[in-house]
């Protein structure tokens, strides 16, 4: 696998996706050079806590230039959970706007659950027809983390969580790929979903 390049905000758990990379035969590699951002093969934008924070982050490091350069170009971004909210237009957790390469609000999980904290089964229909199942099995859980969920993109390919049609867990739209769930988290499931999307839909 070749280098995978990680958008260093200040924000996120860039230290287990990179030791998630090397897992897998590749190289995590922090950055926050413009040149970089707009050209790498594969940039993946990480994500915990508030989307206030990383939003100021991505403004106050003047990286948001660079990002939409890279999505005019259609270039692959993987978003890592919040990573995969901010990829929206709206963010209502800023509240505010995203880096609006998607159109749609992020907003608050529905019913009486505010969170949704732990481990959860993927549609195993909507996941193998995204090509990502190969060694994965049905009954595999992912660790999930979130009081906000993305909204499924109109023209992409979605996955959610069995009896939760709310919950994206994984959308693909183009060259745009989010992950709700922290593959980093997630064991050995986790990591072979990330080769599979690594190494099948973008080539590494």
């Amino acid at each position: 696998m070749k280098t995978v390049h990680l958008l260093d905000y200040g924000v996120g758990n860039i230290g287990s996706i990179a030791g998630l990379i090397g897992s897998l035969g590749g190289v995590g590699v922090l950055t926050a050079e413009p040149k970089v951002i707009r050209t790498c093969p594969v940039l993946v934008l990480p994500g915990v806590g508030s989307a206030f924070t990383a939003t100021r982050e991505l403004i106050a490091r003047d990286l948001l230039a660079p990002l939409a350069d890279r999505h005019a170009a259609r270039l692959p971004i993987i978003g890592i959970c919040l990573g995969a909210q901010l990829l929206f237009s709206q963010l209502e957790e800023a509240p505010g706007p995203g880096l609006g390469f998607l159109p749609g609000t992020v907003a608050p999980l529905t019913g009486t659950a505010r969170f949704n904290t732990g481990w959860c089964p993927l549609d195993w229909a909507a996941l193998s027809a995204t090509g990502f199942a190969t060694g994965l099995h049905r009954a595999d859980t992912y660790f999930f983390n979130h009081q906000y969920v993305c909204p499924p993109p109109a023209d992409g390919r979605v996955v959610t969580v069995p009896g939760r049609a709310d919950v994206t867990a994984l959308y693909l739209a183009g060259h745009l790929c989010g992950i709700q769930f922290h593959p980093e988290k997630s064991q050995m499931q986790g990591r072979r979903l990330m080769k599979n999307i690594l190494c099948h839909y973008h080539g590494l």
